[in-house]
């Protein structure tokens, strides 16, 4: 996918299923999301934190999405965390990713942390999951804030 700049001057990309080369293109950014098959593809490690690991380096905060595992993430040369998923009924994650990505960008854009914007995020995926279709355009940041209170 594409790369941006955020109101903070930080650049925020995505790989998407690119081969172990891509890892140069890594090199671009400052924040890097990547889900469990891209980050084995660039690392060539199925373990999480080996690959969380791998992929950071001076500066750039990393992202590990894990679907129904929640996420893991490290701010720069910060200690990895993780974040559980949110308990759903899961009706589809088909697009999961991409609105995590979204909302993490809106929130570290409007000046939250790399923590706060990962819940943010992955509150946002969780009630995107449990939805029709038909029903997704509808989520609200008022909906996705009940959700982080409960």
């Amino acid at each position: 996918r594409g790369a941006g700049d955020d109101r903070t001057g930080r650049s925020v990309g995505r790989e998407r299923g690119r081969p172990h080369s891509a890892a140069c293109a890594c090199d671009c950014v400052d924040l890097l999301v990547v889900n469990r098959i891209e980050a084995e593809m660039l690392t060539g490690s199925s373990e999480p934190e080996a690959a969380l690991a791998s992929l950071r380096s001076e500066g750039r905060s990393v992202i590990l999405t894990r679907g129904a595992d929640g996420l893991s993430f490290v701010a720069g040369n910060g200690v990895p965390r993780h974040i559980p998923a949110r308990p759903v009924h899961q009706v589809s994650s088909h697009g999961a990713g991409d609105f995590f990505c979204g909302a993490l960008a809106a929130r570290l854009a409007a000046g939250a942390s790399l923590e706060a914007a990962c819940r943010y995020g992955a509150a946002a995926a969780a009630l995107l999951v449990s939805r029709q279709e038909a029903d997704r355009a509808a989520i609200t940041h008022r909906e996705v804030e009940a959700l982080l209170a409960s």
